[in-house]
C-alpha cells in the first residue's frame, strides 16, 4: 500500500512538471492511473489541464484518457483549463474531442468559467468561435455578461457585447421564421449538462482550484 501511494504521488507530481517520460514510466508501471481520481473526482487530464500541461494532454489522451471525464461538480478538463485561462490546454483538449459547449451541474458553460477566471481576450474569442452559448444562464441566474470583470481586457468586453447582440438577433429571427412556419433554427445553444461522475480509484489529496 505504500509503495502504491508513493508511486501515485510521483504520477501527480510528474503531472504537474509535465514530465512526459516519468508519467510514461508511472502508466507502464500502473495503468489505472490513467483514469484515477483524487477527493474531488478529479482525473490526471484536469491536474494536466490545470496546469496548461499541453503535452501531458496529448499523451494521456493518447492513451485513452476521457477528454470528458467529469469532477464531482461536473467540471470537465476543458472546464478547467478555462476557468485557469489556459488558451492551449484548451485548444488541445478541444482537439482530442472535448465538448467546448458543455456545462457543469450549475449550468455554467466555458464562457461563465473563462470570464469570472478573467481570462485573455484570445480564449474568449476562441469559445465564440467554437460557438459557446452567450446566453445561457446559469442555475443561479448567472448570464455569461453578468461574468465579466470590471478589470477585463477592453477587447474581451466588446466581444462578448457584441457577441450576445448578435446572438439575440438570431434568437429573435429564428423565433419569428418558427412563427412564420418556416421551422425552428439552431441558434447555438449550449449542449448538457453532461451526465455521469468519474470513476476510478483516489489518487490522493485534492490538488488544484477549489472547484463548486
Amino acid at each position: 500500500a505504500e509503495r502504491a501511494r508513493a508511486a501515485q504521488a510521483a504520477f501527480v507530481d510528474a503531472l504537474h512538471r509535465a514530465d512526459i517520460e516519468q508519467l510514461a514510466r508511472a502508466l507502464a508501471d500502473d495503468p489505472k492511473l490513467l483514469d484515477a481520481v483524487d477527493a474531488l473526482r478529479r482525473t490526471p487530464l484536469h491536474l494536466a489541464a490545470h496546469s496548461n500541461a499541453c503535452g501531458a494532454i496529448e499523451m494521456l489522451c493518447a492513451r485513452g484518457a476521457r477528454v470528458s471525464a467529469e469532477a464531482g461538480d461536473g467540471f470537465t478538463p476543458l472546464h478547467f483549463a478555462c476557468a485557469k485561462g489556459n488558451v492551449d490546454a484548451a485548444k488541445a483538449l478541444v482537439a482530442k474531442g472535448a465538448n467546448p459547449r458543455g456545462m457543469t451541474y450549475k449550468s455554467e458553460n466555458a464562457l461563465h468559467l473563462a470570464l469570472v477566471g478573467n481570462a485573455s481576450h484570445k480564449l474568449v474569442t476562441y469559445l465564440l468561435r467554437k460557438r459557446v452559448n452567450v446566453l445561457a444562464v446559469s442555475k443561479k441566474g448567472k448570464s455569461v455578461k453578468d461574468c465579466v470583470r470590471e478589470d477585463c481586457e477592453p477587447e474581451t468586453r466588446e466581444a462578448i457585447e457584441k457577441a450576445i447582440e448578435e446572438a439575440e438577433t438570431a434568437k429573435t429571427e429564428a423565433e419569428a421564421a418558427k412563427e412564420a412556419g418556416g421551422g425552428a433554427v439552431e441558434v447555438g445553444s449550449s449542449i448538457g449538462p453532461s451526465i455521469g461522475p468519474s470513476i476510478g480509484p483516489s489518487i490522493g489529496p485534492s490538488i488544484g482550484p477549489s472547484v463548486g
